[in-house]
């Protein structure tokens, strides 16, 4: 008898995500992006991948340290054709997945939560 597959892509979407995570990180260290929009921040760094279960369309999150952090994220998408053939040349996928970029605040938001926490502290003290 058969057994019928779950349809929710089990560890396979983790793993091809942390692939194209790295790859991506590779594509930014080695400057291959010419966007004048993503010359000016002074860190970037992809936090996270997650794909769909059939790994054709993917979102990378994106964590960056300067002021200009809305247009690295339009410049990163508007290079989005230029990011998925570096990811067909650097990983062996059937098929090579479209790759959303959108912004993670979640370590900004930490620091602002760690500093809110020491501010209270040296009130009570």
């Amino acid at each position: 008898m058969a057994r019928s597959r779950k349809r929710g892509g089990g560890a396979r979407p983790i793993q091809v995500g942390e692939q194209i995570r790295s790859a991506l990180s590779e594509v930014l260290r080695d400057g291959i992006l010419k966007d004048p929009r993503l010359a000016g921040s002074s860190l970037i760094t992809i936090t996270e991948v997650k794909m769909t279960p059939d790994l054709k369309l993917g979102r990378a999150y994106v964590s960056i340290y300067g002021e200009n952090a809305d247009d690295v994220i339009e410049g990163l998408n508007a290079a989005s054709k230029i990011v998925q053939r570096e990811i067909a040349e650097r990983l062996e996928l059937r098929y090579t997945p479209k790759i959303d970029f959108a912004r993670d605040d979640s370590i900004a938001y930490g620091a602002k939560i760690e500093k809110l926490l020491k501010d209270i502290k040296s009130e009570d003290e």
